[in-house]
């Protein structure tokens, strides 16, 4: 009877000792440990500063290039806090070229004797300077504070040969811009003539400053100048060449209450003479998207390396 207990007690000890070695068999050695190890931290930590040359993608009067630059604090891999300002300049697109084409050399309200002699009686068309003194758009500058996410990032390879590490983010935040007349000369008044040929009263005003003589301050833009408070929302990526120099493209959208045309949208309102009023109730939301091209700055030179 004694023997048996001591085999008894024997394979229970045994079996004692072998449970916890089957138990470390049947645990995965990489639970609770990241998914790739000695990974570069292209971000983290790291202070990113991007020269930039931008230049508007969808604005109908005026193409607008410009130049600036980018400053974030990468927090972590994937959160930064950051900055912008790009000084705009403005040319004509081709579109104020067709336009102005068309237009006359002085402003002209037609009336005819009787009004229904003529079927162009009240027809109102600026002159082709007038036209290009109320395009709207952004001059001196655009400025961004943001939040920036880069949810991915990786490596590729070209060739087998080539190797970069690239990532894409999204940003968002609240910004301003400084909107004025930039084909403008100059001009907000202008003098009132009367020329009577056939029957038909022809009122033109020419293109010039006015100090005395019979002024009318016709559509006067001043008041969609000025700064504007605008929404910022923007993607881009990074191309990195090595630890600390990469190429980056980014789209950006302002959005901000404007005029692009300098019209009397609301139609509210009008001059003794006729003439539209232009207000703050004629401005409406613009989306103006810029594309930015830069060079990639990133201090430390040395990127972290993860556990």
């Amino acid at each position: 009877m004694r023997t048996h207990m001591r085999i008894i007690l024997s394979f229970g000890a045994l079996a004692s000792l072998a449970m916890p070695a089957q138990a470390d068999r049947g645990r995965n050695p990489l639970a609770g440990q990241p998914a790739i190890r000695h990974r570069v931290e292209m971000r983290k930590m790291r202070l990113e500063i991007t020269p930039q040359f931008t230049i508007s993608a969808n604005q109908p009067f005026l193409i607008g290039f410009g130049g600036g630059a980018n400053v974030r604090f990468h927090l972590t891999d994937w959160l930064a806090i950051g900055g912008s300002y790009h000084y705009t300049a403005n040319v004509a697109s081709p579109l104020v070229g067709r336009i102005t084409e068309a237009l006359p050399d002085t402003y002209a309200v037609r009336t005819a004797t009787p009004a229904t002699d003529d079927p162009t009686a009240g027809l109102r068309q600026p002159s082709k300077e007038m036209f290009k003194n109320h395009l709207i758009g952004p001059t001196m500058g655009m400025w961004s504070a943001h939040l920036a996410l880069t949810p991915m990032g990786g490596k590729f390879s070209m060739f087998n040969a080539l190797f970069a590490n690239y990532d894409f983010y999204v940003t968002a935040g609240v910004g301003g811009v400084i909107l004025g007349t930039p084909l403008s000369n100059g001009a907000t008044s202008y003098t009132v003539r009367t020329d009577s040929s056939g029957g038909t009263s022809v009122r033109s005003v020419n293109d010039s400053p006015l100090g005395t003589g019979n002024d009318v301050n016709l559509q006067s833009p001043a008041v969609f100048t000025g700064h504007r408070i605008a929404g910022v929302l923007g993607i881009g990526t990074h191309i990195f060449f090595n630890d600390w120099i990469g190429l980056n493209l980014e789209l950006r959208d302002y959005m901000y209450k404007a005029n692009p045309g300098g019209l009397d949208v609301s139609t509210e309102g009008a001059n003794s003479d006729g003439t539209p009023v232009l207000s703050d109730a004629d401005e409406y939301i613009v989306n103006h998207l810029y594309f930015g091209v830069g060079l990639t700055l990133m201090l430390p030179p040395r990127a972290k390396i993860s556990r």
